[in-house]
C-alpha cells in the first residue's frame, strides 16, 4: 500500500482480512465526482507472507467501467460474490 500500518490502520486491517483464493481487482478512479471506476486487472490471491499479498493475475490491461459503490481508497471488502455489482467487477 505504500504506507506504514500505523498511518492507515483501517487499510491495514482490511489487508489482514485477505485470504488465499480471494479475488482482487486493481482499479483506477475516473475523476473527482465520477460514479464509476475502471477495473484494469483481476487476479486471485495465491499467497500471503510478511504482510505482502501475492497475486496470480488472470486478466490485465482491462478497461471495465463499473459503479464505484464508494470504492475510492486502496482496499475494500470483503464483498459477497452474490451481489450483482460485485460480479460485474470480478467476473473472469
Amino acid at each position: 500500500m505504500g504506507h506504514d500500518d500505523e498511518n492507515v490502520p483501517v487499510q491495514a486491517s482490511r489487508r489482514d482480512q485477505i485470504k488465499v483464493g480471494d479475488r482482487i481487482a486493481i482499479k483506477k478512479l475516473n475523476g473527482r465526482a465520477a460514479k464509476t471506476i475502471t477495473i484494469i486487472a483481476i487476479g486471485i490471491v495465491k499467497d500471503i507472507a510478511d504482510k505482502k499479498v501475492y497475486i496470480d493475475w488472470k486478466l490485465i490491461d482491462m478497461n471495465r467501467f463499473v459503479p464505484s459503490h464508494g470504492a475510492f481508497t486502496s482496499i475494500h471488502g470483503p464483498y459477497l460474490f452474490t451481489e450483482t455489482w460485485v460480479q460485474e467487477i470480478f467476473s473472469l
